[in-house]
């Protein structure tokens, strides 16, 4: 029962990191900057840092109940509202953001410090404090016994976060080169045939000044 109830927490959960973000860029980064030795820290890092998250929503769930029940459903109806116009904002316009293990922008880590520069970079994140207190009122219920719960929650958020972080931290050139091939669609698509004429119109100007 318990795991027919924490299947679809999971699978929003990786639905949600299945959205580039800049922490998977940092862990991808660090691959390509310091080698695969470094998923020992960056993973780690990401998926604490996002069951920091979901602890840090259980326990405002838990709070808003215990100042009022009505409080609760007010957290549950703001947090779906917001949620709806989030996903209708990320696939009108998905954000792709950097660095693409542009090593000479990366920061300079030592292996252990890694661990905490991904963790406060994945915590921090706008979609990270948003995401867990939207969706984790749905499936706490704080009437219920609270520490299975809990137990649940955070294996519902380990699994899909080790295996998004694990992606970019092994297979990073691959992860990069891919999320510079949808990030030079996007461009096409969204400028069109105005960056050819614009384009042209350049090389046509600089052929007139050669000649």
């Amino acid at each position: 029962m318990q795991t027919e109830h924490w299947l679809p927490f999971a699978a929003l959960t990786a639905f949600w990191l299945a959205i580039p973000g800049r922490p998977a860029f940092l862990v991808a980064s660090y691959a390509q900057g310091k080698g695969r030795l470094s998923a020992l820290f960056s993973v780690p890092g990401f998926v604490l840092a996002h069951v920091a998250a979901a602890l840090a929503a259980s326990h405002l769930t838990l709070g808003a109940y215990l100042l009022s029940p009505a409080a609760m459903t007010a957290l549950i109806a703001i947090g779906g509202l917001l949620l709806f116009f989030a996903i209708l904002a990320i696939a009108i316009a998905p954000e792709v953001v950097g660095p693409f293990a542009d090593n000479d922008n990366l920061r300079v880590r030592r292996l252990p410090r890694i661990f905490f520069d991904v963790f406060a970079q994945t915590f921090f994140e706008r979609r990270t404090l948003f995401f867990y207190p939207a969706v984790a009122p749905y499936f706490l219920a704080p009437t219920a016994e609270w520490q299975p719960q809990v137990a649940w929650l955070i294996v519902a958020t380990a699994l899909p976060a080790a295996f998004f972080a694990l992606y970019p931290a092994l297979a990073s050139n691959r992860y990069l080169a891919r999320m510079h091939r949808r990030t030079s669609l996007r461009r096409k698509a969204v400028r069109g045939g105005m960056v050819s004429l614009a384009s042209g119109a350049v090389t046509a100007g600089y052929r007139k000044i050669a000649a």
